[in-house]
């Protein structure tokens, strides 16, 4: 595979990633923090924080492993929190 094309296949996944990162960034804030609670997966100000230091270090942090904890997180906020809240709390 020619390097410059795996550049572009890499740089296609993180400007992905960033994108779902602000998604659940605003989904988060969409949610009350007693609804956070009642999963008991951590506080609505943790997620909160802990997605947009996320999204702040796809977005310029050049370190492998914060970049796979960033995917991390974001990924498990948009399969699992993300569905959870929504059964407990309706849309606003």
């Amino acid at each position: 595979m020619n390097s410059s094309l795996l550049a572009l296949l890499i740089t296609g996944v993180e400007l992905a990633f960033l994108i779902s990162g602000v998604f659940a960034v605003v989904d988060a804030l969409r949610h009350s923090a007693p609804a956070f609670e009642v999963l008991g997966r951590g506080s609505r100000t943790a997620w909160i924080v802990g997605l947009i230091a996320s999204v702040f270090v796809l977005f310029g942090f050049r370190s492998i492993m914060f970049e796979i904890a960033a995917i991390v997180a974001i990924s498990v906020y948009l399969v699992e929190i993300r569905h959870q809240l929504a059964s407990i709390e309706p849309r606003r």
